[in-house]
């Protein structure tokens, strides 16, 4: 989101954020790092801007747990086991670590985002976050965050640069495709395809995290109500 705001602004935007710990570093199997995640905005002129948004393992904690709502399988490759080794097992989950992004290269780029979240901000880092000490200091977390913003126009004209971008994607989007590819996406560009959408139609909701909305709005005694619409109704203009 912040990132999005900087190129909507006509900013580049760089963030990231330590959080709870779940990676460990390459050869080892104390969690050390927080998913760590790099969010980028690179504004653009004819078409939606660059918005990377990647964390630092293969599946976010957000995936595992919409996984293990619906009752599905971990994919293998997700999680190791307290020893280290590759697991598909839901009991690992709480013992267990994620898998960083292209192995070293991950452990690498986590370690530079607790740098610049955790210690350059002054807030915790690492262990600071391991939970048996946030239990025993009964004290709320102390995550950091980095945020940067650099102006395209200290380089050349804002239209210059956003021109370069455009042709940037397109030379991107007009590559050869790989078999059975329909298109290349440029990163952000199905989530704000999606947003458009969600704008016009309504948000589609996953039947799970339907009844999750559902039942925190009852136990927050909230007085908002979510109102179920089925596709046949979208078509009969009820949405």
């Amino acid at each position: 989101h912040y990132v999005w705001q900087a190129a909507k602004n006509g900013l580049i935007g760089l963030c990231t954020t330590n959080g709870p710990l779940i990676l460990a570093p390459t050869g080892g199997v104390t969690p050390t790092f927080g998913n760590n995640p790099l969010g980028v905005g690179i504004p653009a002129g004819r078409h939606f801007p660059i918005l990377l948004d990647v964390a630092m393992s293969v599946a976010p904690r957000g995936k595992i747990g919409l996984s293990v709502a619906e009752g599905s399988p971990l994919p293998p490759g997700w999680i190791l086991d307290r020893s280290g080794r590759p697991s598909t097992d839901l009991g690992d989950l709480a013992a267990g670590l994620g898998v960083p992004i292209g192995g070293h290269k991950g452990y690498g780029l986590a370690l530079v985002m607790e740098v610049l979240a955790g210690v350059l901000s002054g807030a915790g880092f690492g262990s600071d976050h391991h939970q048996d000490r946030l239990r025993e200091s009964a004290q709320a977390p102390d995550y950091g965050h980095f945020f940067m913003a650099l102006d395209p126009q200290r380089f050349m004209p804002a239209s210059e640069f956003t021109e370069r971008v455009d042709r940037l994607i397109e030379q991107t989007r007009n590559g050869e495709r790989a078999e059975g590819a329909t298109e290349i996406l440029i990163p952000g560009e199905m989530e704000l395809r999606a947003r458009e959408e969600s704008l016009r139609e309504g948000v589609q909701l996953r039947s799970s995290t339907y009844r999750a909305l559902v039942a925190y709005g009852r136990k927050a005694k909230l007085d908002a109500e979510l109102s179920a619409v089925t596709e046949n109704q979208l078509a009969e203009g009820h949405g």
